[in-house]
C-alpha cells in the first residue's frame, strides 16, 4: 500500500513538473485604461511597433502608449511552438480576415480566385504567425533604396541596425563581421533533418556556395535555414524580445483589443488617435508624434481613413482629403509556389505519426528540440541568379529564393484540411495535386520571386474603419515573374537530380493539375499553368507607404519616415520599403524600426 501511494505521488509530481515546462510566456501587463496624453502613440504592436515602443521608452523622459487591435500572444499556446505556424493562419482570434480581390494571373485554384493574405492581429503581429526565417535581403536592395531617394538607407547605413537587434548563435557567422552578438533577437540554425544536409551537398555539387546569405554575398549562396527561435525552442518575436522586457517601465503603457479607427489632426498636425475598445470609442493625444506601425495593410488603411491618400479614391467615399498622396499604391509581395514535390528512400520518421508522440513532446519540453522547434519544417534557404532566355536580371542580386520543406504537403503535421484552408485552395484541387501522401517520405520546394516586377494596390471600399480594404496584389501581372518561378522549378529539378539525391531514388511526384491537362506534363507551358493556378503569397506585403525623397511625388514618407506635407506623424513598418527586399521581410522590418527609433530620438546613424 505504501509503495503504491509513493508511486502515485511521484507520478503526480512528475506530471506537474512536465506540465510546467511550457514555451508560453506569462501574460503581458496590459492596461485597461490609458492616460489622456502621451509623448508618443505607437499604433500596432507588431514586428516594428514593439521595437519602437521599447526604444522610445528607454528614455525615461518619454511617455509611450502602444495600441494593438488584437489580443495578447501569451493567450495562444500554438503561437509559441514554431512548427505550428501555418495552423495559426486560420485562427480568426489572431489574424485579420484579409483576402485579395480575384486575381487574373495567379490564385486561379483558390476559392473565388482569391489568395488568402494572413496577417497577425495579436501582440507580435505577423511575427507571431510567420515561419520565423531570418533573411535580411541583398546589400544591393538597400543601395537601390538610397538611389531611389531614401538617403541614409544604403547597406552601409542599415547594416549596423541589423546587427544591433541580433544575437547570432552560429559561431562562424557571429565572427564574420556581419552579425550582432548582444541584441535581443536570438538567431539560430534551424533544427533540420537529414534533408537539410542533403540539400547542402546537392548545392555544392552544382557549384553553389555554402555560406551565409546574410553576410558578404547572397547571390548563388545556400545555407541551412536560420530562424528566430529561442534557446528553449520557442518562437522569438518582437513581442517577446522587445515589448515584454520593457513592460515594467512606468513610462510605457500597453493596450490590446484597441482598434485605432482614425488619426486626429489639427490642421496639418497629427494630435492623437481615436480607437475602439470593448464597445466604446476613446481618444488619446500625442504631445510629440503619432507613429503608425500597423503594417503594409493597416498603416495605409488608417492614413486613408484619416484623409491622407489619393484624392480621386477618397472623395467618392465622402472622406475629406487632408493631403493627396499615393497611399496604398506600389503594393509588393513575394509570390511563391509549392512545387515540385519529390519522394525518396530516406529513413525518416513520418510527421503524421511522430508529432504528437509522448517522446516528441518530452524532447521539446525538456530540450527545446525536435520537430516542434522547426519553423514550418524549413530545411535550407538558397538564392540563385538567373539570366538570359528572357528572364529578368536585377544587377547582381539573387533573383530567385528557395526554401525546402522536409515533408510532402499531404504528409504535413498541419493536417490536410488545415493546410488547404490556410491557403484558400479549393478542396478538389488540393486533393488532386497534393493528396494521397500519408505514409510517404519526401520533400517539397518553395521557389519564390525575390525581386518581383508586379505591382499592386490597396484601396478603401468605404469610410467604415471596420470594412476590409480591397487588396489587389496583381500577382504575376508582369510576365517576367511567371518566367522566374518556372526557372525556380527548373533549378529545383537540377538539385533533385544530383548524385546525393539520386542515390536514394529521389523521384518527382507526377500529380497533374486538373486545369493543366491539355499541355505536356513538365513542359514550361505546364509549369506556367501550374504557377498561375497555385502561385500565392509568402506573407511579405510591403511598400504601400513608399519612402523616397521629400520632393518625390511617388513617395508617402521622406527618409526620416515623416509623412510628406504633415507634421507629428511617421510610418515605421514594412510599408515604407521603396521596394521589397530580396528575402523574408521580418528582419528588414525590425531594422527599419531600430533605425526609425534612432531618427526620432536624434541619435546619429550607427557605424
Amino acid at each position: 500500500m505504501k509503495l503504491s501511494l509513493a508511486v502515485v505521488v511521484i507520478a503526480f509530481v512528475l506530471y506537474r513538473w512536465y506540465s510546467s515546462l511550457s514555451p508560453v510566456p506569462q501574460p503581458t501587463k496590459i492596461r485597461t485604461h490609458l492616460d489622456q496624453e502621451y509623448d508618443y502613440i505607437v499604433v500596432g504592436a507588431g514586428s516594428s511597433g514593439c521595437v519602437v515602443a521599447n526604444r522610445l521608452s528607454e528614455d525615461p523622459e518619454n511617455t509611450v502608449a502602444i495600441l494593438e487591435a488584437g489580443i495578447d500572444d501569451a493567450a495562444v499556446h500554438d503561437i509559441h511552438v514554431p512548427a505550428m505556424a501555418m495552423g495559426l493562419w486560420i485562427n480568426q482570434r489572431i489574424t485579420w480576415p484579409y483576402k485579395s480581390v480575384s486575381q487574373e494571373n495567379a490564385c486561379q485554384s483558390m476559392v473565388n480566385q482569391q489568395c488568402k493574405l494572413p496577417q497577425g492581429k495579436v501582440l507580435g503581429g505577423t511575427g507571431s504567425i510567420n515561419c520565423l526565417a531570418y533573411v535580411r535581403g541583398n546589400a544591393n536592395d538597400f543601395d537601390r533604396w538610397a538611389e531611389m531617394g531614401a538617403r541614409g538607407w544604403s547597406y552601409k547605413d542599415v547594416l549596423p541596425y541589423f546587427m544591433k537587434s541580433e544575437t547570432n548563435n552560429n559561431p562562424i557567422y557571429a565572427r564574420n563581421g556581419y552579425h550582432g552578438s548582444h541584441g535581443p533577437m536570438v538567431v539560430s540554425d534551424s533544427n533540420t533533418s537529414i534533408v537539410g544536409d542533403m540539400m547542402l551537398s546537392a548545392g555544392k555539387e552544382l557549384g553553389y556556395k555554402v555560406g551565409d546569405v546574410n553576410g558578404e554575398r547572397q547571390e548563388d549562396t545556400i545555407m541551412r535555414s536560420q530562424a528566430t527561435v529561442g534557446r528553449d525552442g520557442s518562437r522569438l518575436h518582437t513581442a517577446s524580445a522587445f515589448l515584454r522586457p520593457a513592460q515594467d517601465r512606468g513610462n510605457l503603457h500597453i493596450m490590446t483589443e484597441a482598434h485605432v479607427t482614425k488619426i486626429i489632426f489639427e490642421g496639418k498636425r497629427a494630435k492623437g488617435v481615436q480607437f475602439f475598445n470593448k464597445g466604446q470609442i476613446y481618444q488619446i493625444l500625442a504631445r510629440k508624434e503619432v507613429i503608425l506601425s500597423a503594417g503594409a495593410i493597416g498603416s495605409p488603411q488608417l492614413l486613408m481613413l484619416s484623409g491622407v491618400g489619393p484624392k480621386d479614391d477618397l472623395t467618392p467615399l465622402g472622406i475629406p482629403v487632408l493631403t493627396d498622396l499615393p497611399v496604398g499604391q506600389n503594393l509588393q509581395d513575394h509570390v511563391h509556389v509549392m512545387a515540385p514535390e519529390y519522394t525518396f528512400d530516406v529513413h525518416m520518421e513520418l510527421l503524421s505519426s511522430r508529432l504528437d508522440s509522448f517522446m516528441e513532446r518530452l524532447e521539446y519540453k525538456l530540450f527545446g528540440s525536435g520537430i516542434k522547434s522547426r519553423p514550418c519544417l524549413q530545411e535550407y534557404v538558397g538564392f540563385y541568379s538567373v539570366g538570359g532566355d528572357g528572364l529578368p536580371e536585377y544587377r547582381d542580386s539573387g533573383q530567385l529564393q528557395h526554401h525546402i520543406g522536409g515533408s510532402l504537403i499531404g504528409e504535413t503535421l498541419f493536417g490536410f484540411d488545415m493546410f488547404r484552408e490556410s491557403l484558400n485552395i479549393r478542396r478538389d484541387v488540393f486533393q488532386k495535386v497534393y493528396g494521397d501522401a500519408i505514409g510517404q517520405r519526401g520533400m517539397v520546394f518553395f521557389p519564390i520571386v525575390a525581386q518581383p516586377k508586379s505591382r499592386g494596390t490597396l484601396k478603401l471600399v468605404s469610410s467604415n474603419p471596420f470594412d476590409i480594404p480591397a487588396i489587389d496584389p496583381q500577382y504575376l501581372s508582369h510576365p517576367d515573374d511567371l518566367k522566374s518561378l518556372v526557372a525556380g522549378i527548373r533549378i529545383a529539378q537540377k538539385l533533385a537530380g544530383t548524385e546525393v539525391f539520386q542515390k536514394v531514388n529521389t523521384t518527382m511526384r507526377r500529380r497533374v493539375h486538373r486545369d493543366c491537362r491539355d499541355v505536356e506534363f513538365d513542359s514550361d507551358q505546364y509549369w506556367e499553368c501550374f504557377v498561375r493556378n497555385m502561385g500565392t503569397t509568402f506573407l511579405h506585403y510591403t511598400s504601400t507607404c513608399k519612402m523616397g525623397a521629400a520632393d518625390d511625388d511617388s513617395s508617402v514618407v521622406d527618409p526620416e519616415l515623416k509623412v510628406r506635407g504633415l507634421e507629428g506623424i511617421r510610418v515605421i513598418d514594412s510599408s515604407v520599403m521603396p521596394s521589397v527586399v530580396s528575402g523574408n521581410t521580418n528582419a528588414a522590418t525590425v531594422m527599419i524600426a531600430e533605425k526609425g527609433s534612432d531618427i526620432i530620438r536624434g541619435i546619429p546613424g550607427r557605424k
